[in-house]
């Protein structure tokens, strides 16, 4: 019992010492942003929960080296950077010291801007439409596609890092071939699960590494860095285009060039990623591809005074990244994808039509994949269309985000809405901030939606047409054959939910109906047709 008092003293020491240390504790609340990026610095911004100082240690390298830290304490934090080479890359980790206590930031990568001109060039493969042109007209090349991405592989003149998911143009590895013969060193990263043949006559001086893990879609890349080391001629293109016939002149693509260096340097980093290193033949030893990659490239980049956002997958997060957009937009939102069976973007996507004020559009080429979110999204009350039924696959990978107000974005590039593509692929996308781009692109959105969505007929190749595709308060069914014709419907479990016969034109009633995918089937003179519609 004489011990008792001891203990009692004891334990509120260690209690008193606890709520001591919690006091003084500090941790950040929000994520280090970068801003202001310029030629010679850039300023990082961070929150903490409680007053602290605003410090980093940062250098050129992962060891860091060098501290900066700027007189103000609060809540808010500012870091200005200065006294940095243009396009160059920062390692930077932001701290915050509060009593005894520090609270990091992880490291991060952080690029200062270019000198390089900072254009932007959108192109689309097939039409647009610029009556919805906010005043810069979008461009549909059609059979000037190849043409236009020869004429900058023709530009290049010290280097051309190419990774390309399929290749079977003969017109773009002539091209190449005649930058290796003027002296460009070109390196190639190809899919190896894919056939390639047009890198069959390839100069064999020019070296090509595959991806041969057969995992996913492998290296679905579609992009090329020229002169990453000359601010005025680096580029890059990205988008969602392959090199093949197919892809150029039949497939609904869009293709974006960045006269950018920073930009460049940071789409080759990532290509060496997967090379293996920075010499002029790979290294398989050091080779990384999928998920043995790393996030090792900065991913905010001042392009001329446009934001334009990098990721690459599987190391940086794309998905999440696409989903902070569309739950981060306020006013419209516009898709067009080949694929979409990502579950947390099809959620996203049925938040954000739940949000008031919002409009939300969508067009998919597969509806019918496994895990497809065709359906949930139109049971959710999305207006979203198949465009299978379509002349030209819908091949692209976009979304535009709030587009004609003043934090328009898209995204873009190969990263299709699929786990495979977030987790196994390599792949990038690009967020473009801005009116500009956006309008283009909400140009060609327009286009393909107006074809798929607009009251007109559908006919399909075995005798049945239906409009409008998907329905809302009617559907309109007209077999193409002679003498009557027995209509049936089914909903997605098979019932049998209308039957009737006509002679001509049947008009159905769809506005009580549950919205979804149904079966319409028409049997006319022993001839069976069939075609899927969708009710929303």
């Amino acid at each position: 019992m004489k011990d008792a008092p001891r203990r009692t003293v004891l334990v509120g020491s260690l209690l008193l010492l606890c709520t001591l240390s919690s006091a003084q504790s500090i941790r950040i609340s929000r994520d280090v942003v970068p801003t202001s990026l310029v030629p010679d610095g850039f300023t990082l911004t961070w929150q903490t929960d409680r007053p602290g100082s605003t410090e980093a240690y940062y250098g050129p390298t992962p060891g860091l080296g060098l501290h900066a830290a700027h007189e103000a304490r609060g809540t808010i934090h500012e870091l200005q950077l200065t006294g940095l080479a243009p396009a160059s890359f920062h390692y930077v980790q932001p701290f915050s010291v509060a009593g005894g206590d520090t609270a990091f930031a992880p490291v991060g990568i952080y690029s200062t801007a270019s000198r390089s001109a900072g254009d932007i060039k959108v192109y689309f493969t097939k039409g647009v439409d610029t009556s919805v042109s906010s005043g810069e007209d979008a461009i549909g090349l059609f059979s000037a596609i190849d043409d236009t991405i020869k004429a900058y592989i023709d530009r290049a003149e010290q280097t051309l890092d190419i990774a390309m998911y399929n290749t079977n143009s003969t017109l773009m590895v002539q091209a190449v071939n005649a930058a290796k013969a003027r002296g460009v060193q070109v390196r190639w990263i190809a899919e190896g699960g894919n056939s390639n043949y047009a890198l069959g006559s390839l100069n064999s001086g020019i070296p090509v590494l595959y991806r041969e893990d057969s995992e996913g879609s492998g290296m679905h890349n579609k992009f090329m860095v020229i002169d990453a080391d000359d601010a005025d001629r680096a580029v890059v293109m990205g988008g969602s285009c392959n090199w093949t016939t197919q892809s150029f002149f039949d497939d609904y693509n869009n293709i974006v060039f960045i006269h950018d260096q920073a930009v460049a340097q940071c789409y080759r980093t990532e290509f060496q990623e997967m090379w293996g290193g920075s010499g002029p033949q790979p290294d398989p030893v050091q080779s990384r591809f999928g998920a043995d990659k790393a996030n090792n490239t900065p991913h905010t980049f001042n392009v001329g005074g446009t934001t334009v956002e990098v990721y690459f997958s599987p190391s940086d997060g794309t998905t999440l990244k696409i989903r902070n957009a569309i739950n981060a937009a306020s006013a419209n939102l516009y898709f067009a994808l080949l694929i979409f069976t990502e579950n947390s973007l099809g959620t996203a996507v049925r938040n954000a039509n739940n949000r008031p004020g919002m409009t939300v559009r969508g067009d998919i080429e597969d509806i019918e994949a496994t895990g497809s979110e065709f359906n949930f999204l139109v049971n959710n009350g999305v207006e979203i269309y198949a465009h299978g039924n379509e002349d030209g696959m819908l091949h692209h990978k976009y979304a535009i985000l709030d587009e004609g107000a003043s934090n328009a974005q898209v995204v873009t590039g190969s990263h299709n809405w699929t786990a495979s593509a977030e987790n196994v692929n390599d792949e990038n996308i690009m967020i473009i901030h801005g009116g500009t781009v956006a309008n283009q692109f909400f140009q060609e959105w327009n286009a393909r939606h107006n074809a798929v969505a607009g009251i007109g007929e559908r006919a399909l190749a075995n005798g049945l047409i239906a409009w409008p595709v998907p329905a809302h308060d009617e559907l309109f069914l007209l077999p193409t054959g002679t003498g009557p014709a027995l209509i049936t419907v089914r909903d997605a479990t098979g019932r049998e939910v209308y039957r009737m016969e006509t002679n001509g034109l049947a008009t159905i009633r769809t506005g009580d109906w549950q919205a979804g995918m149904y079966v319409v089937g028409s049997v006319q003179e022993g001839t069976h047709s069939q075609r899927t519609v969708v009710v929303w």
